[in-house]
């Protein structure tokens, strides 16, 4: 299936994949750093923040414009090339989105160490 037509439900299931992904990654650091994991996740519990999803929420509807991917080709079938320019377009496009969130209109929106 595209990726430009997957349903919410399919998103979440990438999403709720990739959380996972990233959590065990998170655990396997912790264990080789002799951290208790358990207090990790604990302390990890408000990552992403809200704001952080608001960021990748916003450059969902412009990420397939600008990226020159065979979009009827489903995501196994991308070769490392595409796999590559999508990633880098998402994550260029994410730190665009995030300057533009922290510096918000007016000067309402600062980055955290702003605001002590």
């Amino acid at each position: 299936m595209p990726v430009s037509r997957l349903s919410d439900v399919q998103w979440g299931i990438i999403l709720a994949g990739a959380l996972f992904g990233w959590i065990s990654t998170r655990c396997r650091q912790a264990i080789s750093e002799c951290i208790d994991k358990e207090e990790l996740v604990r302390t990890i519990a408000h990552e992403p923040s809200p704001g952080d999803v608001a960021v990748i929420h916003s450059i969902l509807p412009v990420l397939a414009d600008e990226v020159a991917i065979d979009w009827s080709k489903p995501m196994a079938s991308w070769s490392k090339e595409e796999m590559t320019r999508f990633l880098l377009a998402a994550w260029q496009s994410a730190n665009g989105a995030e300057v533009a969130l922290d510096q918000g209109p007016g000067g309402v929106l600062r980055k955290s160490d702003e605001r002590r």
